[in-house]
């Protein structure tokens, strides 16, 4: 039961953060946008502002629909993962590594990334061992059949068709899924 709320907690504060990043992204972008259109309007409708307020406005757009599943706070995802799970189709590890002049390492983290089968994706950070021990045994117990893993192909598969995902790398024999390794 203690595992299971460190679990909960973790994702809940994970897409908190995952939300006002979005939230700040969004204000600031949107800001620009307004700004560059009024100060081309103040300045004479200079083309070049409104061509910067109109590349600002396509960044969003595009941030929008990449992003989408980052809108959604910890209960949604909590409630896919518990009450939906064959929604949520393959998890990626993204290591960083930052590195002073190419050689130290000063920073590691890592960062979950969820993908469902109606395109959404949201990032899981763990900062510590200890979070990483919890979401892999959160994963374990909800999303045993899910594809862990990442390669160029797979995530090719992926934006091709995310509903068939699984179905299409059992077909390839890429199929890999976090009950495999039994940790």
């Amino acid at each position: 039961m203690e595992k299971e709320k460190e679990f909960d907690e973790l994702i809940q504060d994970s897409c908190a953060s995952n939300v006002l990043q979005m939230v700040m992204a969004l204000i600031v972008m949107s800001g620009l946008a307004i700004f560059f259109i009024y100060w081309g309007i103040t300045i004479g409708e200079e083309p070049v502002l409104f061509l910067i307020a109109i590349g600002i406005i396509i960044g969003l757009i595009f941030l929008f629909k990449q992003r989408k599943g980052d809108f959604n706070e910890g209960n949604f995802w909590l409630g896919i993962i518990k009450e939906n799970p064959d929604n949520i189709v393959w998890i990626d590890p993204i290591v960083t590594k930052e590195k002073v002049a190419y050689i130290i390492t000063v920073n590691e983290s890592l960062r979950f990334h969820i993908h469902t089968k109606d395109g959404l994706k949201t990032f899981i950070k763990c900062n510590s061992a200890e979070q990483k021990a919890v979401f892999w045994e959160g994963i374990k117990t909800y999303l045993p059949h899910v594809h862990i893993g990442y390669s160029s192909e797979i995530n090719d598969i992926y934006n091709q068709n995310p509903q068939q995902f699984i179905e299409i790398l059992k077909e390839k024999e890429l199929y890999t899924p976090v009950s495999y390794f039994g940790i």
